[in-house]
């Protein structure tokens, strides 16, 4: 029996997902602040797809970067998917924390956020030697993180219902939705997305930091934990 190419397997067969469907915290009204950051970014998306050199130029965050790129690159992205996941994330966690803190403050926090998450990716990223451009950075995954972050720490107790799948050979095997403690979400997502990089790493072969930017993730968490 070939060992070797169990990783792989494992991986082919098996691949998890979480996904947020709403938390418990009730909303009165209308989220302009996480609607006015959705549109920018969709809208620089937009742009992107017609000018995508200078917009990466523009944005992107660049070894060495003006001071205005560590908050930028949160509005560029560099696929679909990437895009729809963070704006996602961002609309369930930043409408509930936007009906707490306010609109004006959920606007700092996010620029907050994407300042530290570029800081952190700017001091500790280390890119593999084969990356096609090691300084980049584009998305909004720092703040998204650092709105989690907030959202942890000013309703701990609350309740966020999430659809857990398992694909099994890309067929739906086992679906749940089920109910996580805010305190437990991060956790849980985080240990799903490390056993998608590690299968990465074995069965695509692609080193999980070319995939993500862990320092930004956590510059950004970090951020919002304290602000």
């Amino acid at each position: 029996m070939d060992l070797d190419g169990m990783p792989n397997l494992v991986q082919a067969f098996l691949f998890p997902l979480l996904v947020p469907l709403g938390t418990s915290q009730p909303r009165y009204r209308t989220p302009f602040a996480t609607l006015a950051i959705i549109a920018a970014i969709n809208l620089c998306y937009l742009v992107a797809l017609f000018i995508p050199e200078p917009m990466l130029a523009l944005l992107a965050l660049h070894r060495p970067a003006p001071l205005y790129q560590f908050v930028s690159h949160a509005f560029l992205h560099k696929d679909l998917l990437h895009l729809l996941l963070n704006i996602y994330f961002f609309w369930i966690f930043g409408s509930a924390l936007e009906e707490r803190i306010g609109s004006a403050r959920l606007l700092a926090l996010f620029v907050l956020c994407s300042l530290t998450g570029g800081v952190a990716h700017h001091l500790f990223y280390r890119p593999p030697a084969d990356a096609a451009d090691p300084r980049l950075l584009v998305g909004a995954s720092g703040a998204v993180f650092g709105v989690i972050g907030a959202y942890m720490i000013l309703f701990p107790y609350s309740t966020i219902r999430c659809w857990f799948c398992l694909l099994v050979l890309v067929v739906p095997m086992m679906i749940r939705v089920i109910h996580l403690n805010a305190l437990l979400f991060l956790p849980f997502y985080w240990l799903l997305d490390l056993f998608f990089r590690l299968g990465a790493l074995v069965w695509l072969d692609v080193a999980p930091a070319a995939i993500v930017s862990t320092p930004a993730h956590l510059g950004g968490l970090a951020a919002g934990v304290v602000l």
